[in-house]
């Protein structure tokens, strides 16, 4: 089957592995105890009290992170993946006009 899919400028590759690579080095900074990140920890969880507090920041939080998830999902299987397409083999009929094979002619034949 064939793939479809939007091409993905090298830069946005780049942009990827940048990503993935720093995400990676911090985990790994913050656990030998270089730098500290137990600010993002203390973010998390106000955001989740914060959506406890009420019914409508739960539903503000819960749609958000759907809708952050779509996006994500979108964007990995457009990008990324590719959607597989079937091709279908069928005969080439052209539009338009129409030609017809000749007819065959009658012969004449002429002696002398």
């Amino acid at each position: 089957m064939a793939i479809i899919k939007k091409k993905a400028s090298i830069w946005a590759y780049v942009l990827i592995a940048l990503i993935l690579v720093s995400v990676i080095a911090l985990a790994v900074l913050h656990l030998v105890g270089f730098i500290d990140l137990s600010f993002l920890g203390e973010g998390f969880m106000g955001i989740m009290a914060w959506g406890a507090t009420d019914v409508t920041n739960g539903i503000m939080l819960g749609g958000g992170f759907f809708a952050g998830g779509v996006l994500a999902y979108y964007v990995f299987k457009t990008y990324l993946v590719g959607t597989k397409v079937p091709i279908t083999t069928g005969t080439y009929a052209p539009m338009g006009q129409q030609i017809s094979q000749p007819q065959p002619q009658d012969e004449v034949v002429v002696q002398e």
